[in-house]
């Protein structure tokens, strides 16, 4: 719960109060605005996680900034400087996905794997629909010899709209799909 929500509750009363005073001595212009005034001051107060959230995830012209620099950087090859610029934004903004997602890819760039990792499990945590996360998340496990984890974020982000993902399925994932079926009809052979 907010902090000033007991404080707001209890204007919100003594407002009340006065309105109620007011519409007896047929004021009722002044009755209004109080019941404006603290109907904006007792719902305007932030009372949820989600509230916090939503105070950050508009992007500032900073951090857009930010990422514009970080973009230019990472184009250019300045990995260091890319990374600086990512990592001030997501200070700046840790509730977006865009940041934490071309961060990922700074990270992957500088052979930063498990780092790597890290950001871009955040940008799919924050939206869980970011198809394009999926799939660097999934190059990134291909590089940590996580196959089936490859496979399976490229088989979501395939499902998500990134058609490009089904490249990667086709080239790395059906070998692993042969793999499994060549072991499966082993066992079966077995019993």
């Amino acid at each position: 719960m907010h902090k000033y929500f007991i404080i707001n509750f209890f204007f919100y009363i003594i407002c009340f109060y006065i309105f109620v005073k007011n519409l007896a001595m047929k004021k009722h212009y002044l009755s209004f605005l109080i019941v404006v005034f603290a109907t904006f001051i007792f719902f305007g107060c932030k009372t949820t996680k989600t509230d916090a959230k939503q105070e950050f995830s508009p992007k500032s012209k900073s951090v857009e900034e930010l990422l514009k620099k970080g973009d230019q950087d990472l184009t250019a090859r300045k990995y260091t400087e890319a990374l600086e610029d990512f990592n001030k934004a997501a200070a700046l903004d840790p509730y977006s996905p865009d940041i934490f997602n071309y961060r990922g890819m700074t990270k992957y760039y500088m052979n930063d794997y498990p780092g790597a990792l890290i950001d871009f499990n955040k940008a799919i945590e924050l939206q869980p629909d970011y198809a394009e996360a999926y799939n660097l998340r999934g190059i990134v496990k291909g590089e940590l010899n996580d196959d089936k984890g490859a496979c399976a974020d490229w088989e979501k982000s395939y499902e998500l709209g990134f058609k490009y993902a089904f490249v990667l399925l086709k080239k790395f994932c059906q070998e692993e799909n042969n793999k499994e079926n060549n072991k499966e009809m082993i066992n079966k052979k077995q019993e």
